[in-house]
C-alpha cells in the first residue's frame, strides 16, 4: 500500500508543478539601449554623431543651409520601466525606432553597436546586457536604406531563468513599420525605404518556474501526504 501512495505522489509531482508554473509573481524590470560611435563613417557632422545620451544616432540629412540642418535621419533607442505579472507573452524588453529622410553627405557603408541593458527588481534583482553589431548602409537615392546583423543569436543573453522568473521567446518583432518597411527574421536584415519611420522591437515571454528549494519541498510534502495517508489506512 505504502508503494501505491508513494507512485500517487511522484504522479502527482508534475500536476503540482503545472500549477505552480501557471501562478502569478510581480516582474519589475527597466531597459536601457543606447549606440557607440559609430565606425567606418567619415559624413559630415552631425551625421553619423551619438546624441541624448547615447539613445540616438543620427544617420544624416539632406538639407544644408551652410550647414547641415534637420530633419535628420535617425535611430533612437527607446527605454522601458516596466511592472507586471506573469505570464506574459510578446512583452516588449527594447525598441529601435527609425526615421529614414533621404541623405547626401552620407555614407553608404559604416557600422556601429547597440547595446540592451535588461535590470530587474522583481522577483530578483538581476542585470543582463547585450550588445550587437550592426551595418548600416544608404546607398544613393532614391532605394532605402538597411540595417544587418540584427540576427536572433544576438539576444541570447536575455533567455534566463533566474529567481523562479523564465525569460524566454526572446526575439525581434517588427513593430509600426510605416509604409514598406520590411524585417527579415533569418537574415536579420531590416529595410526602410525613404520618407518612412519604423520601428523594432524585441520581446520575451515571462513564465513563472519552482526554484529548486521548492521542488524539493513540494517533493517531500507529496511523499508526507503519501505517507500520512498510508498510516490512515493502516489505523
Amino acid at each position: 500500500m505504502f508503494h501505491k501512495h508513494l507512485i500517487a505522489a511522484v504522479v502527482g509531482l508534475p500536476i503540482a508543478l503545472s500549477a505552480y508554473s501557471a501562478n502569478a509573481i510581480p516582474v519589475s524590470f527597466s531597459s536601457n539601449g543606447s549606440f557607440a560611435n559609430p565606425t567606418g563613417c567619415s559624413a559630415i557632422s552631425p551625421a553619423c554623431t551619438v546624441n541624448s545620451g547615447g539613445n540616438r544616432l543620427i544617420l544624416g540629412t539632406d538639407m544644408f543651409i551652410f550647414w547641415p540642418v534637420p530633419p535628420y535621419s535617425t535611430l533612437t533607442a527607446v527605454d522601458f520601466g516596466t511592472s507586471t505579472t506573469t505570464p506574459q507573452n510578446d512583452i516588449r524588453i527594447g525598441e529601435i525606432d527609425w526615421t529614414n529622410v533621404p541623405t547626401t553627405n552620407t555614407d553608404k557603408n559604416f557600422n556601429d553597436k547597440y547595446s540592451l541593458a535588461l535590470s530587474f527588481t522583481a522577483p530578483g534583482v538581476t542585470t543582463v546586457t547585450s550588445t550587437m553589431n550592426l551595418n548600416i548602409r544608404q546607398p544613393t537615392n532614391p532605394p532605402g536604406d538597411s540595417i544587418t546583423q540584427l540576427v536572433l543569436s544576438a539576444l541570447a543573453p536575455f533567455d534566463m531563468t533566474f529567481s523562479g522568473l523564465r525569460v524566454s521567446d526572446v526575439k525581434f518583432v517588427l513593430g509600426d513599420a510605416g509604409s514598406g518597411s520590411t524585417f527579415n527574421a533569418a537574415t536579420g536584415k531590416w529595410y526602410n525605404p525613404e520618407h518612412n519611420t519604423s520601428k523594432l522591437y524585441i520581446t520575451a515571454d515571462f513564465t513563472a518556474v519552482p526554484e529548486p528549494a521548492s521542488l524539493a519541498m513540494l517533493g517531500v510534502g507529496l511523499l508526507g501526504l503519501g505517507i500520512t495517508r498510508r498510516r490512515q489506512k493502516h489505523a
